[in-house]
């Protein structure tokens, strides 16, 4: 099998981590936030993206 072409996408780096963004995505977003969290043996990454528009993906509402 051949690597795949990584040559158009966007790079995003947040603290020593290499991110690849399609470059659609990239050109409409304003703020890309990676957040990991550990819990003993289990791990969970979210994403949340500010876009250009305003519009946030990714945002969860938080339990009062």
């Amino acid at each position: 099998m051949g690597r795949r072409n990584l040559s158009h996408y966007q790079v995003f780096k947040q603290e020593g981590v290499e991110f690849l963004v399609m470059p659609d995505l990239a050109k409409h977003t304003r703020n890309i936030d990676i957040d990991l969290k550990k819990f003993l043996f289990m791990k969970n990454l979210s994403a949340t993206l500010e876009l250009s528009d305003g519009l946030v993906l990714g945002r969860r509402g938080s339990l009062a």
